[in-house]
């Protein structure tokens, strides 16, 4: 994704890509995003799901059980 913003064919494949596979009936999910610029691009062409660092740093295990700790509301 280091090019999505800057280059017109990246932008023009992924728009067409994004595009082509609603018009199919599925979900979309981009990979590699690392910026708060990739996440509203991909967000404004409709793109369902994102990976990447901007969302997160690999982790270990125990790492994501705090996380989604902290996450959880707990009702009670």
């Amino acid at each position: 994704m280091d090019t999505l913003l800057t280059d017109r064919n990246t932008k023009i494949i992924t728009e067409s890509i994004i595009y082509m596979v609603k018009r199919l009936g599925y979900e979309t999910i981009a990979e590699g995003v690392e910026t708060k610029e990739q996440f509203q691009y991909l967000k404004e062409l409709g793109c369902d799901m994102i990976q990447g660092y901007y969302m997160g740093r690999p982790m270990p295990a125990q790492g994501i059980s705090d996380l989604l700790e902290k996450l959880t509301v707990k009702v009670g």
